[in-house]
C-alpha cells in the first residue's frame, strides 16, 4: 500500500479484532519509488501511529528486468527520478508484489498472509488453521484458453488473500505474479502462476470461494462494488473494490 492511506487504519483494525491468534502486521510501502510521495509518508506516518512494522520496496535491477520480459509494451516502469512512471498504479503495485515474494515471502519459514490494502476481515477465524492441510489457500482467477480450449480454462492464483508457508512448497522462488501471455492468452495479475500450479501437482491448494457484488442499492456507499470471501462457507473478508 502506497497510495490509500485512508484505509489503513480500518484494516488493522479489523485484523486485530478478528484474527484469533497470534501475528504481525506488515505494510509494505515504497516512499522512494511511490509515484504519490505524500500519500506514501502518510502511510508511514499512520503506521508509526498504530504501532505497525513497515517495509520499504526499492529498485532491483533483477525485477525490473523481469517486469521488461513479462509486461513491457515498449513503456518504461520507472522514471528518471526512480519513481514509477506516473499513471502506472498497476504496475507499481504488481512490482511491489513481485519485490515481496522474491526478496521476502520465499526467504520465510512460517506462515505468510498476502492481502490487498482494501480488504478487511469481518469474522473471528485463525487462518493458520487453513494451512494444517493445504500448503497454499488462494483466491483463484480463471479465463479461457483462448488458443488451447481443449485444456480447459486457464486457472492462476490472485493475491487479494493469500495464504502459504513457502517453506513447504518446491521451488517458491520460480513463482512469477507478473501479468503477462499465458500460453499464448494475456492474463493479469498471477497469471503466469498457472505454470506453477501446472509444473507442481503435488501442491494442495484450497480454492478461497468468492461472491461478486455490483450496483449494490441496498448499501451506503455508490458506486458499490465489492466482494466477500469465504472459507468453508464461512464469510471472513471484506474486499472493497470502489
Amino acid at each position: 500500500n502506497d497510495s490509500s492511506p485512508e484505509l489503513l487504519e480500518t484494516q488493522v483494525a479489523s485484523f486485530r479484532k478478528y484474527l484469533m491468534e497470534d501475528f504481525e502486521f506488515i505494510v509494505v510501502n515504497s516512499e522512494s519509488m511511490s509515484e504519490q510521495p505524500t500519500k506514501a509518508k502518510e502511510i508511514t506516518r499512520i503506521s508509526c501511529e498504530l504501532s505497525v512494522k513497515t517495509l520499504e520496496v526499492i529498485k532491483d535491477e533483477e525485477i525490473v528486468n523481469l517486469w521488461q520480459g513479462t509486461v513491457n509494451q515498449g513503456e518504461k516502469l520507472l522514471d528518471r527520478d526512480g519513481r514509477y512512471v506516473r499513471g502506472k498504479g498497476g504496475d507499481a503495485c504488481n512490482y511491489m508484489l513481485q519485490w515481496l515474494w522474491n526478496k521476502v515471502v520465499c526467504l520465510e519459514q512460517g506462515p505468510i498472509c498476502i492481502v490487498h490494502s482494501d480488504l478487511f476481515l469481518v469474522a473471528p477465524v485463525k487462518l493458520t488453521d487453513y494451512l494444517k492441510d493445504y500448503h497454499i489457500c488462494s483466491v483463484l482467477n480463471s479465463q479461457p484458453n483462448t488458443n488451447h480450449p481443449d485444456d480447459g480454462p486457464l486457472v492462476f492464483l490472485w493475491e487479494t488473500l493469500f495464504l502459504v508457508k513457502p517453506s513447504e512448497i518446491p521451488n517458491p522462488e520460480t513463482m512469477v505474479w507478473f501479468p503477462s501471455r499465458v500460453e499464448g492468452s494475456w492474463c493479469d495479475t498471477g497469471g503466469p502462476t498457472h505454470y506453477y500450479l501446472k509444473a507442481h501437482p503435488d501442491v494442495r491448494l484450497l480454492a478461497i470461494e468468492a461472491t461478486f457484488h455490483f450496483d449494490d442499492p441496498n448499501v451506503d456507499f455508490h458506486p458499490s462494488r465489492y466482494q466477500f470471501f469465504y472459507f468453508d462457507d464461512k464469510k471472513v473478508a471484506l474486499h472493497y473494490q470502489s
